[in-house]
């Protein structure tokens, strides 16, 4: 089971299945751009918090172009 998958349905049985379904979930780990398109299409994530790569304006500007072109 994915990580959105279950926290969607702990959401799911905290509240409802349309809070659930309508929740966006985000990646937080470490996010490159080597992997930053493998988490939304293979994860069930909704997108990505970029952490400690937004510290490096070289990597931070690879991963936002990717996105940006995806």
């Amino acid at each position: 089971m994915s990580a959105a998958l279950l926290i969607r349905k702990i959401i799911a049985n905290l509240y409802d299945r349309q809070t659930a379904d309508n929740l966006s979930v985000l990646y937080g780990g470490s996010v490159t751009s080597k992997n930053a398109l493998d988490f939304p299409d293979n994860s069930g994530m909704n997108g990505l918090l970029i952490g400690g790569a937004s510290l490096n304006g070289s990597e931070f500007n690879k991963i936002i172009k990717l996105i940006i072109h995806y």
